[in-house]
């Protein structure tokens, strides 16, 4: 009789409760595709590869624990740039996504400055408690965005995460080596015209063999002691084969005066613009699948379409932002920056596009033969 009246009243109050706090079956339904989703996409797409390529390296490392192996399976990309192109904001905007773990800080610089062979896969920053108490399916990655020029970078990647998934946001160089100066010149770590910056860099180009498509005045034949005046004057007048370099671009000569382009010290301003070069050597390296490149112009177009390509590209759901307002604008300092002049803009412009026209042909794809148009 007890157990009668004990079955009945368990099934009243189950009957009670079913009225009092009804379910929603559809919402119930959508959360549970959402986290099947997520454990499909992440757990059986990408991390099983990445376990693969990481256990054959671990099975004769006794000090690789279970622990170990998982942080190091959950680190599923890398930000590589450009800089000045809007990384920042992404990395804003890639920390909303509720599986998507960044790093604190954003740029660990782990694979480039802060490089230590005794940690190449960088447990630093990423076997860190903040990390084990999140989601389990949680994915990670790198946004240091100097990757993308320094190509001593690349070998230490491939032999660390050989399966990561890369991003790249690219900017009209132009814009970008004038961001970078600006921001510089706030800082107070230049004290030079921009002018002054770029053709000190422009000589070091036609020095190394750079240059070796320009077509100088006979009357320049000799630039020593040349007032910056004048040397803008012959940056003006010489003439541009961009048939030669597009013949050229991947020749030994070419490519060695790039290799001597990055061990040269001095500013970056103008070398980080050229993209043709950096990707070819990451192209090199990895699988063009594993890259998604787009320009800061997308970005700022179409904010949620340029990330529903990136979460399709790390493999999670996509989850629309609800503030895409960009970060480091720098509009509060605009009126205290100098002005490109409209001389080196014309000389940049004959510099950086027949190496951007090159972009297409490395990426394999005619989409960016005009890159700052879309």
């Amino acid at each position: 009789m007890s157990m009668r009246f004990y079955l009945g009243g368990l099934c009243l109050i189950l009957v009670l409760g079913a009225l009092l706090f009804p379910q929603n079956s559809d919402e119930s339904q959508r959360r549970s595709a959402t986290v099947a989703e997520i454990k499909d996409n992440i757990s059986q797409k990408r991390v099983p590869v990445e376990a693969v390529s990481l256990a054959s390296q671990f099975n004769n490392a006794s000090r690789i624990n279970d622990e170990e192996f998982d942080w190091k399976s959950r680190l599923q990309f890398f930000v590589l740039g450009a800089q000045k192109a809007g990384t920042t904001s992404l990395f804003k905007y890639l920390g909303e996504h509720p599986y998507i773990a960044p790093p604190l800080p954003k740029e660990t610089r782990c694979w480039n400055v802060q490089f230590n062979p005794s940690d190449p896969y960088c447990e630093k920053y990423f076997a860190t408690e903040r990390f084990r108490n999140l989601y389990p399916d949680y994915i990670t990655g790198d946004c240091s965005p100097g990757y993308l020029y320094k190509q001593n970078v690349i070998p230490r990647i491939k032999n660390t995460y050989l399966h990561a998934r890369f991003i790249v946001s690219l900017r009209d160089p132009t814009e970008r080596a004038f961001s970078q100066y600006k921001m510089n010149h706030r800082n107070g770590k230049l004290d030079i015209s921009f002018d002054s910056l770029c053709l000190t860099e422009l000589e070091t180009f036609r020095r190394l063999g750079l240059l070796s498509h320009w077509t100088f005045p006979p009357e320049f034949s000799n630039t020593d002691g040349l007032s910056e005046s004048k040397m803008l004057e012959m940056y003006m007048l010489a003439k541009v084969n961009t048939t030669d370099l597009a013949e050229n671009f991947a020749s030994p000569r070419m490519l060695k005066s790039w290799r001597k382009l990055q061990a040269e010290q001095g500013r970056n301003h103008l070398r980080a613009g050229l993209y043709a070069f950096q990707l070819r050597g990451w192209l090199k390296a990895f699988p063009r699948e594993q890259f998604l490149v787009f320009t800061s112009n997308e970005m700022s177009r179409d904010t949620n379409g340029v990330m529903k390509r990136i979460h399709a590209h790390l493999g999670v759901p996509h989850v629309p932002l609800n503030d895409t307002d960009p970060m480091n604008t720098a509009t509060g300092h605009s009126t205290e920056n100098p002005e490109i002049s409209n001389q080196m803009r014309q000389i940049l412009t004959k510099l950086f596009d027949p190496f951007d026209k090159m972009i297409a042909v490395v990426l394999e794809d005619d989409k960016w033969n005009d890159p700052w148009a879309r």
